[in-house]
């Protein structure tokens, strides 16, 4: 080899499962938590999750080092309840009920279709509102849709502002 030749560490994908085994082994050995064995090598072979560790080493029949991962969780939970008594508690947005949109009486109850017989062509506008409705019992208008669209046009109109009507 010359000097000045750069080689390249193989991606993590691209190890076998014996080098990854060897690699997260060798960083156990060494006395490196899950993350900081993720971490390092992340460094060498490119992005390598916790997960990635975790689980090769659980398939693998490895043992973390399971007394530096506790001190690092416990370093872990005190500064989040750190963080936590710092700021003050805020209470949750309020939730924002959905507009309520009455059940139509439609007008064409003879075209009036269910979920499973609804087919293209027909209008999909749901007429249960906001109601739960058994599945089989959800409706839809059924009648001929506008071409290319999903409702027919007194359904359109009712759920499409035309262009100037307002915001």
């Amino acid at each position: 080899m010359t000097s000045g030749t750069i080689i390249e560490a193989l991606p993590w994908a691209a190890l076998t499962a014996r080098e990854k085994t060897k690699a997260v082994s060798h960083c156990f050995e060494a006395g490196l938590t899950v993350a900081e064995t993720a971490e390092r090598l992340s460094a060498t072979y490119g992005v390598v999750s916790d997960g990635a560790v975790r689980g090769l080493a659980f398939r693998q029949g490895l043992r973390p080092n399971r007394e530096a991962d506790r001190k690092a969780f416990g370093r872990l939970k005190a500064d989040r309840a750190m963080r936590g008594k710092s700021r003050a508690k805020s209470s949750p947005a309020p939730r924002v009920a959905p507009q309520s949109y009455p059940v139509i009486s439609h007008e064409i109850r003879g075209s009036v279709v269910n979920i499973f017989t609804v087919k293209q062509g027909q209008c999909r506008f749901p007429l249960w509102g906001n109601q739960k409705v058994p599945i089989g019992q959800k409706l839809f208008c059924g009648k001929p849709a506008i071409e290319g669209q999903s409702f027919c046009p007194a359904c359109y109109a009712r759920t499409h502002r035309m262009p100037g009507e307002g915001e």
